[in-house]
């Protein structure tokens, strides 16, 4: 029987094809690093600021490299990267000295209070942070891309510790929806 090799190989050249830069989504997706990055969003959305540009035109690895690629002060390398994990792309906080302490996201997320305050009960926490916490922590969270708010809804800032992965591909209205799913409910 032969060894089978752990290593895969990946080509770092990409032909584009002739039409406009803003309209190659193809080869948007192969740019990787800070620097390219930046570049690219200059290219094809001149006048835009960087974070509107790098939400409709990145992808969630690609926003985190253009967020993170700084270097660790105590290790110097690149703390935060994307790797594949069962065949799919896993933010995560790695140090290659192993001297660096794992981190968490924290970010604020704003959600319908009406379905935080039942979700809340159902899972019996003691505040709406606590609730929030419990369903991030779980790690079970798929994107809805269908979900439609309601826009008469009373919208509350929550704070929230999460994995790099949630906090890059997940928006306020996914995990809204979660927690309506989780409550039986039928998603708008």
């Amino acid at each position: 029987m032969r060894p089978r090799s752990n290593v895969a190989l990946f080509s770092n050249v990409y032909l584009r094809n002739a039409s406009q830069l803003s309209a190659d989504d193809r080869f948007q997706k192969q740019v990787r690093g800070r620097v390219a990055l930046k570049h690219l969003l200059a290219a094809v959305a001149p006048g835009s600021t960087l974070e509107a540009a790098a939400r409709r035109y990145l992808e969630p690895w690609q926003r985190a490299e253009l967020d993170w690629q700084v270097r660790c002060i105590g290790c110097g390398a690149f703390p935060l990267g994307t790797t594949r994990c069962n065949g799919t792309s896993v933010f995560e906080f790695r140090c290659p000295l192993g001297v660096c302490p794992q981190a968490r996201a924290h970010r604020l997320v704003r959600l319908d209070f009406d379905v935080v305050s039942r979700f809340a009960r159902q899972v019996i926490a003691p505040t709406h942070v606590a609730a929030l916490q419990s369903l991030l922590n779980d790690g079970r969270i798929v994107p809805t891309p269908g979900y439609v708010r309601d826009g008469h809804a009373d919208l509350r800032p929550y704070p929230a510790r999460m994995s790099w992965t949630d906090y890059y591909v997940l928006t306020d209205a996914d995990i809204e929806a979660e927690m309506i799913r989780r409550l039986g409910g039928v998603l708008r």
